[in-house]
């Protein structure tokens, strides 16, 4: 029922679109290039609904390039029971989350979620990696077109493809 209801958003924007055009781009200018106006002024406006997502989607794209990999320490991690280091939710005291810090970007925020593995004798990191979430533009939350408010555009997650394998690799148990 969603798609349907985009196909109609979209449908009402390229219409949308074609009158302002029109109007900005009239019989009073010079043959020659008002097609090539029109058509530039289209591409430009077509994008202007979603040009928040595309501003953020490069920042995105070079955190997750940045960060997709695990961390570990090798030596003091082989057979070992680690534990996740966690915080309280400020906003309710009984349940806990993962240490985050939010990268503005444009309009839309990037959550960052670090995941450190902790060794309980010492308190120190030994396999750690980060988790990041996007969620759409102000087009998907004023229209209410995703249940997730994930982007139009791009996959909103990102993360490490070998984060649960390396426990296997190496032996590693985690405790709560």
């Amino acid at each position: 029922m969603s798609g349907i209801f985009l196909l109609v958003v979209i449908s009402v924007w390229v219409f949308v679109v074609k009158k302002i055009i029109y109007f900005i781009i009239n019989d009073t200018w010079p043959e020659d290039i008002k097609l090539t106006a029109r058509f530039i002024l289209f591409i430009v406006l077509m994008i202007v609904p979603v040009a928040d997502e595309i501003i953020a989607h490069f920042k995105y794209k070079e955190l997750c390039e940045k960060n997709s990999n695990v961390s570990i320490d090798i030596e003091n991690a082989k057979n070992k029971v680690l534990k996740l280091r966690t915080e309280r939710d400020p906003n309710n005291s009984k349940y806990i989350r993962m240490p985050m810090r939010v990268i503005k970007v444009a309009s839309i925020p990037i959550i960052e979620e670090s995941y450190d593995y902790i060794e309980s004798q010492t308190n120190k990191v030994v396999v750690s990696y980060k988790v990041y979430q996007v969620k759409g533009g102000w087009l998907i939350n004023t229209l209410g077109l995703s249940n997730s408010n994930s982007p139009l555009l791009f996959d909103g997650t990102c993360y490490p493809a070998e984060r649960f394998t390396i426990f296997r690799k190496y032996n590693i148990k985690r405790s709560d």
